[in-house]
């Protein structure tokens, strides 16, 4: 109670003599703070070790609807459709965008320039709250290169843009990582 029903997973390797993984939910309170929700240590980070850890998580909440923002781990992806409807999974930003940066690396695309310029599109599709300027700053996208829309458009905007992610919108950091790293 009190937090909004927005929670970050994310998980951590373990290291040393305890080999594994922690994974974590974190929710924001009502002055921006963050609140451990819940901790788990696994095995690894596999789908049966995420299942087991929302479904916990779920318990916990009992019966609110929440949005998860995470990465888009196949393990996470499949359990939060699972357990908690696909529309309310937010993929975190940062990850997208450092997917997106990965993928010009790849293109023959020259210069700093040319790769801020890109980011910039992507940050004015994914920011844009009303589906016309999401529209505009596609179109640019479209007049920049069409790999690059090609990726935005396989890669699920209606998750991580603003205008095209369904729920309810409760502040700019829906989208984006809770947990900076």
């Amino acid at each position: 109670m009190g937090c909004r029903p927005v929670l970050a997973i994310d998980s951590y390797h373990l290291s040393g003599p305890y080999k594994g993984a922690l994974l974590s939910a974190i929710a924001y309170d009502a002055n921006d703070g963050m609140f451990p929700l819940a901790l788990g240590v696994v095995g690894s980070k596999n789908y049966e070790d995420w299942y087991w850890f929302l479904e916990k998580l779920k318990g916990i909440i009992d019966g609110q609807e929440v949005i998860i923002i995470s990465d888009r781990y196949q393990g996470i992806l499949r359990s939060v459709s699972e357990l908690f409807r696909v529309e309310n999974h937010s993929y975190c930003y940062q990850h997208v965008k450092e997917n997106f940066s990965s993928f010009f690396n790849r293109q023959n695309i020259r210069g700093k320039k040319g790769k801020e310029d890109a980011l910039l599109l992507l940050d004015n599709i994914a920011y844009a709250w009303l589906d016309i300027n999401y529209n505009e700053a596609f179109e640019k996208l479209v007049r920049f290169n069409a790999d690059l829309v090609r990726w935005v458009a396989e890669n699920s905007p209606e998750h991580w843009a603003m205008s095209k992610f369904l729920k309810k919108h409760w502040d700019n950091r829906v989208l984006q990582c809770v947990v900076k790293r």
